[in-house]
């Protein structure tokens, strides 16, 4: 236990120090890329739950609402593979809550992303606002 704990506190020390020694350029030319991907990954989670949330309030019953949530985070993706034409393909993987919200992580190729990082994580804050709005909305209305 304490050999873990030792290992995990040193380990990114260790590692920035090595990736500083190496290659000074590198690390402060990729800083900008590496905090907006710790920054945005935090926005994404907190996002995801505010999505979550709201529907949650639209749906109003667990299992249900946990298979529709990951229904549209990790199924709508897979799916959106199998889009033969590369018009539509593209169009759902910007607007999948998903891919466009995880576009936010990459720190590398941007060019190759279908959204780039920050718009891909509005469109999430769109589906998030979306079914947070709706379940408000729903739940005022049959709480009331």
């Amino acid at each position: 236990m304490r050999l873990t704990c030792v290992l995990t506190v040193s380990s990114p020390t260790t590692n920035c120090a090595a990736i500083s020694w190496l290659d000074r350029r590198a690390a402060t030319s990729r800083s900008t890329s590496v905090s907006r991907g710790v920054s945005g990954t935090a926005l994404y989670l907190a996002l995801i739950a505010l999505l979550s949330l709201g529907v949650g309030a639209l749906i109003r019953d667990t299992a249900v609402t946990l298979t529709a949530v990951f229904a549209l985070l990790f199924v709508v993706p897979v799916v959106t593979e199998f889009v033969s034409d590369p018009i539509w393909h593209e169009r759902l993987q910007k607007w999948s809550p998903t891919t466009a919200g995880q576009s936010i992580q990459n720190t590398l190729r941007l060019d190759e992303l279908p959204i780039t990082p920050w718009p891909g994580l509005g469109v999430l804050a769109l589906w998030a606002a979306g079914a947070a709005a709706a379940g408000y909305i729903l739940f005022a209305r049959r709480d009331a």
